[in-house]
């Protein structure tokens, strides 16, 4: 798969309140279901990376293979579309946080 083409798709990484069997999304792309998380819990934020992480491996690729001079660029691929996606979903890990604590704060 080219750079491009990885870049598109990291794109395509979204947080969703949506449960999984609700829609599926398009081939290569990744949706990560929170709706069933406690965010205001460690635990649930961990969960919440933990499921971002199998988003990102399933949308960029696996290391696996990539470990000898030949897998050089397409570890380079992955390193770059796993960057681009994690920003992504740091910004609206950020943003759900966020609304969460003021949510909490007006009750």
């Amino acid at each position: 798969m080219t750079m491009f083409k990885r870049a598109a798709l990291a794109a395509a990484i979204a947080l969703t309140t949506a449960p999984a069997f609700a829609a599926s999304p398009e081939a290569g792309a990744s949706a990560v279901r929170y709706a069933d998380l406690d965010l205001a819990s460690a635990r649930g934020v961990k969960i919440l990376h933990h499921r971002i992480a199998v988003a990102l491996e399933a949308v960029c690729g696996s290391y696996a293979g990539t470990t000898n001079s030949a897998g050089d660029d397409e570890a380079r691929q992955i390193a770059q579309c796993r960057a681009s996606a994690q920003a992504q979903a740091d910004r609206h890990v950020a943003m759900l946080l966020s609304a969460n604590a003021r949510t909490a704060s007006l009750r």
